[in-house]
């Protein structure tokens, strides 16, 4: 368990400070090409630890392990404007042009979107395996069954737009439930073109559902057993082929999975097992046998096999791969503002933020499923990055760019009385933030 929680600490720290990095990296080389001096590019928060100075700027490596900085020749600041000699003074940031202070602002935001394309690009040029979207169970009365989705069907587009995994289903399905569309077409393998309704579907229901539970889709085979091995537990109890497991220990069973746990938990003890078998119920109780899995762990092993999952793999030559990347971040950063919107105007709850603690935990775990995921994941979180950065609040970029745009109605710079008392709304509005969304995380954590 310690060391469960160490390295999730260890993948969060390192791809924070990854990402936001490259994010100061994007200030830092626009600042220096519009000619304004930076005094300091910092890895990492805090004291200085280590610091080499290079062509006029210092690099440093801080103590605190999360993030980083830029500092530059600014009058406003109080620590860099004593450095501001006469001959520097008119390439300190306070003093040029709106344009190029802007430009300087959205850089970060920007090179978080570019790595994001470069991320999405990577993976879907080497491909990303998924399941393909066949529908394994419906459930009765739902929504896809009254848009006559059917076991068995398969789904190949959303909205006109092919699809070739459950990961596209979803990601296209959210979008249109984000946008607030009431229904959205689905076609299927056979040519047939069904609407499925998405009344009811918002996005408070989906801080407490999946979307794909909402909708009465279930994607993963129920725990139908499909062969038996000779002389084993399953065997020696008297299960078949053709039985569905449907309880075990006590507990529903609903996927192929589900009866997995089941049987990890139990060990080598009995497990009272509930058999649907021709209609009717029938109680059984094997005994698992330990058995050392891929990894040498020794895990219980009944000796049942169920119906293999059906895989598909997205991926496309370079030219394509690019633009489905770009694609991708778009919808995402759509997707995003629609959350955000659907916030402030009332119609969703804050329950949808999520802070460190949430990403920290999914870093860990999707570290463990392999390069590709984890850098589809790292691209997710650099377009979050940005998207935040870009809101017109005091101390982010958006700030930054809300002032240049005020400067350009009004025709001179925001008073520095203003910029006082709007950071100090605008600090006090984040740190409400951080601490609203690390209560969401900590209750998703216990639920």
């Amino acid at each position: 368990m310690i060391l469960e929680i160490i390295h999730t600490v260890v993948v969060f720290l390192l791809a924070m400070t990854f990402l936001i990095v490259f994010h100061e990296l994007g200030h830092f080389l626009v600042a220096r090409w519009c000619g304004v001096p930076v005094l300091r590019f910092s890895v990492g928060l805090g004291p200085v630890l280590y610091s080499r100075m290079v062509g006029g700027t210092e690099f440093a490596l801080s103590a605190l392990p999360l993030g980083g900085y830029v500092a530059m020749l600014d009058e406003n600041d109080p620590e860099a404007a004593a450095r501001v000699t006469p001959e520097l003074r008119q390439h300190a940031f306070n003093r040029q042009p709106v344009a190029r202070r802007s430009l300087i602002a959205a850089a970060g935001p920007a090179f978080n979107f570019a790595f994001a394309v470069l991320a999405f690009t990577v993976v879907y040029l080497i491909g990303i395996p998924g399941l393909k979207p066949s529908v394994e169970t419906v459930e009765s009365g739902s929504l896809a069954a009254q848009a006559g989705l059917r076991p068995g069907m398969t789904i190949v587009a959303v909205a006109g737009r092919e699809v070739h995994t459950w990961e596209m289903v979803f990601n296209r399905l959210l979008g249109h439930v984000a946008a607030g569309a009431e229904t959205v077409s689905v076609r299927l393998a056979a040519g047939t073109v069904v609407q499925l309704s998405l009344r009811g579907v918002d996005l408070d229901a989906l801080s407490e559902h999946s979307l794909l539970q909402l909708l009465g889709l279930g994607i993963l085979p129920p725990a139908h057993i499909v062969g038996v091995q000779a002389d084993s537990p399953a065997a020696r109890a008297g299960l078949q082929v053709g039985d569905q497991v449907i309880e075990a220990a006590g507990q529903p069973v609903r996927t192929w999975r589900g009866l997995g746990q089941a049987v990890v938990a139990a060990g080598n003890t009995a497990l009272p097992l509930q058999v649907l078998r021709d209609g009717s119920v029938l109680q059984f109780a094997p005994v698992p046998i330990l058995r050392p899995d891929a990894s040498g762990v020794q895990r219980g092993w009944l000796g049942v096999q169920g119906k293999s999952l059906v895989t598909a793999r997205e991926s496309y030559p370079l030219h394509l791969a690019l633009w489905r990347g770009v694609v991708r971040c778009v919808e995402v950063v759509r997707l995003t503002f629609n959350v955000l919107l659907s916030v402030v105007i009332g119609e969703a709850s804050v329950q949808n933020f999520s802070g460190p603690i949430g990403i920290a935990h999914l870093s860990g775990q999707v570290a463990e499923l392999g390069p590709l995921v984890f850098l589809q994941f790292l691209g997710l979180i650099s377009l979050g990055l940005a998207v935040f950065n870009l809101l017109p609040v005091p101390l982010l970029d958006g700030g930054h760019l809300m002032y240049d745009l005020i400067e350009l109605i009004k025709g001179s710079p925001v008073s520095l009385r203003f910029r006082r008392l709007a950071t100090q709304a605008g600090l006090a509005l984040l740190l409400f933030l951080f601490i609203l969304i690390c209560y969401n995380d900590v209750m998703r954590l216990f639920q």
